[in-house]
């Protein structure tokens, strides 16, 4: 009887560490660079719904609420998980237009690269990315987009913009 708290707790702290490990590897992007793997791929296919797994759900949306500045805290207040996916299924599509616009097939261009920069000095948590296209001609083009990280994992966050260059 007195090993039964103790078998508890320890059966407790397992699941949770199993559940926090399954969390970490399952939502989010480990790197920058996969991140923008997956933003090229939905834009590629035109399939905003391969970029769910990268989407801040509530519990992460309330972990970076507790991380932010308070100008920031309340910018988070109003924002909810489909808020932000309604936001960017709406640039994604804006994308696509442009795209269409400018004469760009998804399929004859490669990310060479995606890198951070920091957005605000009073939230370190929110980065800018930037990813870099190139095409077999020479043609360059980027992908802007507005991330977060949360635990260690990257999430789209508010702005997704594509920069043609001409």
């Amino acid at each position: 009887m007195k090993k039964l708290p103790f078998l508890l707790a320890a059966f407790l702290f397992i699941l949770f560490q199993a559940q926090a490990q399954n969390l970490r590897k399952g939502r989010g992007a480990g790197k920058v660079q996969e991140l923008g793997q997956a933003v090229f791929e939905g834009l590629q296919h035109n399939q905003f719904n391969n970029l769910q797994n990268y989407l801040p759900n509530d519990t992460e949306l309330k972990i970076l609420k507790r991380r932010s500045s308070e100008d920031m805290r309340l910018v988070l207040e109003k924002t909810t998980p489909d808020s932000i996916k309604q936001n960017l299924l709406r640039d994604f599509n804006l994308i696509q237009e442009q795209a269409t616009q400018n004469m760009v097939n998804w399929n004859e261009w490669q990310p060479t690269d995606t890198k951070v920069s920091r957005r605000d000095r009073k939230n370190p948590l929110l980065y800018r990315a930037e990813m870099a296209l190139a095409h077999a001609s020479g043609a360059e083009n980027s992908v802007l987009f507005e991330v977060v990280r949360i635990r260690g994992r990257y999430f789209l966050f508010k702005q997704m913009v594509f920069h043609p260059k001409k």
